[in-house]
């Protein structure tokens, strides 16, 4: 009887302490899965936010163990809480997405472009000078930018010289081109006569996508010029927009 008990334990232990293999006889860790045509299909679940455990739970009870790995397959949550479908892993508070999609792009235009209203017109842009990742997409024709859902945005722009041909100051501002407001009451720069002449304006500013798309858009904002010039081939308007999450 003590025998049989010392065998049983003894196997019990050994297969505690044995490595899985799944597919194959000479697993290589302590779960080795092996397949030539099937995949691994981890826990697909509906996250409600990233700063939400549920409907994730800790069998053992208390919170969630850092490392969960699951699949999400909701597009759930608002600005800076915002989860899309995809792989993601509890961080101690917040779920974190395991590989986040580049945007990046940053465009110039080609020519001087004259500026006839000193609110509401759009800055034109041209070619993209560089890109990684994902190019955000510009449409010319209306002169606006979609930044896709679900992440923040870091975007810069800057006009190499200003050239008034009459007035004295003109503000350039980031706007939502879907409902023609400003982005925010800080996202703006100003150009300033100094003998028809002015030098470098700029301005950057942090923009978190919600669960739709954002048309942006830069335009005057304020200003009493009719009729100014923005740079030239190489000193012209440019913008740069990095997804930085």
């Amino acid at each position: 009887m003590k025998i049989n008990t010392l065998l049983f334990m003894f196997f019990f232990v050994s297969f505690l302490n044995a490595q899985i293999g799944i597919g194959t006889t000479n697993p290589n860790g302590i779960l080795d899965i092996t397949s030539s045509t099937q995949g691994f299909l981890m826990p697909r679940v509906s996250l409600t936010a990233s700063n939400s455990e549920s409907p994730v739970t800790n069998p053992a009870g208390g919170s969630i163990i850092n490392g969960t790995l699951v699949y999400n397959t909701a597009t759930n949550g608002s600005d800076a809480t915002i989860v899309t479908p995809g792989f993601y892993y509890w961080d101690s508070t917040s779920w974190v997405r395991v590989k986040n999609d580049l945007y990046y792009g940053l465009y110039t235009n080609l020519a001087g472009q004259t500026i006839t209203s000193s609110t509401g017109a759009k800055v034109a842009f041209g070619t993209t000078l560089s890109s990684s990742g994902t190019s955000i997409v510009y449409d010319s024709t209306n002169r606006t930018f979609t930044l896709p859902a679900g992440k923040t945005y870091r975007i810069d722009f800057a006009v190499g010289w200003v050239h008034f041909n009459n007035g004295v100051f003109l503000r350039f501002a980031l706007y939502n081109d879907t409902t023609n407001t400003k982005i925010s009451s800080v996202a703006h720069c100003e150009a300033v006569n100094g003998g028809a002449f002015t030098g470098t304006t700029s301005f950057f500013h942090l923009v978190t996508v919600g669960t739709t798309p954002l048309v942006v858009s830069v335009r005057t904002s304020t200003g009493n010029t009719t009729n100014t010039t923005l740079g030239d081939t190489e000193v012209g308007p440019t913008i740069s927009i990095q997804s930085i999450n």
